[in-house]
């Protein structure tokens, strides 16, 4: 029944038309599908029509020997042919073969040269091959990232942005192997692929959905880019539609009163009743005041560390004034009495202001909660997050505004930072007498 190179099979199979349901002696098309390893696809029809009672399914051929089955069994052995040649070419090449591999090489044609050395006989011989390039998903991303390399070049988009896309294909890749199409033509992805990938990602990996989301965007991103740079024939994923989430934004963030018993800790403290170590304490004083100036500054890690801002004294106030990698937006801010303090403490110098790698910092912050009796797990984040809440919520800040102090481009982001707390709509919403004293 089957037509077996080695490890591979070649099945032919009759498929009756659909209007053919009942009949006993249906009308129908001749197809074929490839096994290898356990996985299967199908190449799809022949185009060679007959009746059920014509296909020899033991034999895999057109019974009888009218001058019609000879050339119907003819064109059965070219494509037999044309699979074997396909998958005799991968072997040359040292590909890592698969069913999908296999049929992409079959039904795409051969559209690039390639001159390979092979032995034969014991003789080393230059042979000619002709096929087409077939890519995988990583494939796909290197040609894109090159790409937005050149944008960032151009100063189109930022750095940081093409650092997040490469993230996101370690996740996408690591999925993608699971279902061992790590290494398969992007052409085979499905619609089912990305649902796939979105229970994995939320159940396996716990992600937040808004991350999820990320994820598959990318992935849709790069198949729609490659199909419009002609590296792949069409796009598998044209139709698919990302559904959007509804995830509450987290905008956990330390209370005023938290706040200022973190500035007012004093770690020395700790180290006389030889709870740490002096350098300990320092480490964790220093860290401190980084945690405690971003949360007067709303800067992100990011920027924060790489200290491309500027801090300058006019009539007594001091000013920040920066901008976003991330988006290029620029800020100004206004730094309140315990930034300058702590500005003022490391000598008025930028290079002097703490500032260590991310992860780094988590872990100190860590235990600076812990010693603070802090009710949250401190976070980088956590700062930025108590200045959008404070400027909100406690300084009466328009919404445009605090967006404009974070360096967003717009107030739509400004979800994922800060909510209004009751005390903000209290005094907004102050009472139906006040509104109606205006008309007196």
């Amino acid at each position: 029944m089957f037509n077996n190179i080695p490890h591979m099979y070649v099945l032919f199979w009759f498929r009756k038309k659909p209007s053919e349901t009942k009949s006993e002696n249906p009308s129908g098309f001749i197809q074929v599908r490839i096994s290898y390893e356990g996985k299967r696809a199908e190449l799809g029809s022949t185009h060679i029509e007959c009746l059920s009672s014509q296909w020899d399914r033991e034999k895999q051929a057109m019974a009888g020997s009218s001058v019609w089955a000879r050339d119907q069994n003819e064109k059965l052995r070219q494509i037999r042919r044309k699979i074997d040649d396909a998958f005799r070419r991968l072997e040359l090449e040292n590909a890592d073969i698969n069913v999908d591999l296999v049929k992409e090489r079959c039904l795409n044609g051969d559209v690039v040269v390639q001159i390979v050395k092979v032995e034969v006989n014991g003789k080393v011989i230059e042979k000619r091959l002709t096929r087409r390039k077939v890519y995988c998903f990583a494939d796909l991303h290197g040609f894109y990232m090159d790409y937005q390399q050149r944008l960032v070049d151009r100063k189109k988009i930022k750095s940081s942005t093409v650092r997040r896309k490469k993230n996101h294909l370690v996740n996408i890749q690591d999925f993608l192997a699971t279902i061992h199409k790590d290494k398969s033509p992007a052409t085979g992805l499905t619609d089912t692929d990305m649902e796939n990938l979105t229970d994995h990602f939320m159940h396996e990996k716990e992600f937040k959905y808004s991350y999820v989301e990320k994820h598959l965007r990318y992935v849709v991103e790069v198949m729609s880019w490659s199909a419009s740079k002609g590296l792949i024939r069409f796009n598998p994923l044209e139709k698919f539609r990302i559904s959007r989430g509804c995830d509450v934004p987290d905008t956990t963030h330390l209370s005023i009163e938290e706040l200022k018993r973190l500035i007012d800790f004093d770690f020395n403290t700790l180290a006389r009743q030889k709870k740490l170590t002096q350098k300990k304490a320092d480490a964790l004083a220093r860290e401190r005041d980084a945690f405690v100036f971003n949360c007067f500054t709303g800067m992100h890690h990011v920027d924060y560390r790489a200290k491309k801002f500027t801090i300058e004294e006019k009539t007594g106030e001091y000013w920040l004034n920066g901008a976003r990698e991330k988006t290029g937006g620029g800020f100004t801010i206004k730094l309140l009495e315990p930034a300058v303090a702590i500005f003022k403490k490391y000598g008025s110098e930028l290079a002097e202001l703490p500032a260590i790698a991310n992860g780094g910092r988590n872990d100190y912050l860590h235990l600076i909660a812990a010693h603070c009796k802090l009710s949250i797990d401190l976070t980088t984040k956590i700062a930025r997050k108590t200045f959008a809440d404070m400027a909100l919520n406690e300084l009466m800040l328009d919404a445009n505004d605090v967006a404009a102090l974070l360096g967003l481009n717009s107030t739509r982001q400004l979800r994922h930072y800060a909510r209004p707390r009751r005390s903000r709509l209290r005094q907004l919403l102050s009472s139906w007498d006040q509104i109606t004293s205006k008309l007196a």
